[in-house]
């Protein structure tokens, strides 16, 4: 249902109402999509990745359906580094960090 959502507010065809005076290019997502006030990032990501710290130990098919499968989105590139960070902490396993030039 969520991703969806998503691919017809990429393809411009979400049929979710706006409220009077938003912005023609902004999109109301509904409540159901978004957390409430004071959910803390590791919240966030313990709810949406729920058995992460397990998906290590399954095969590469499951894995890759697992990350497919979830998203979540952020307003700031500084929001989704946190969120990365968050998810990165809770992989099993070394993690490398690669530089680009």
């Amino acid at each position: 249902m969520c991703a969806k959502f998503c691919l017809d507010i990429g393809d411009g065809a979400s049929a979710v109402e706006r409220p009077e005076g938003m912005h023609p290019a902004a999109v109301f997502l509904p409540q159901r999509l978004v957390q409430p006030p004071g959910t803390s990032v590791l919240d966030l990501v313990q709810w949406v990745f729920q058995g992460i710290s397990e998906v290590h130990a399954s095969t590469y098919e499951h894995q890759i359906r697992f990350f497919a499968e979830r998203a979540i989105i952020t307003p700031t590139n500084s929001a989704a580094s946190d969120i990365n960070d968050a998810v990165l902490a809770r992989l099993a396993g070394k993690n490398n960090e690669i530089l680009q030039c």
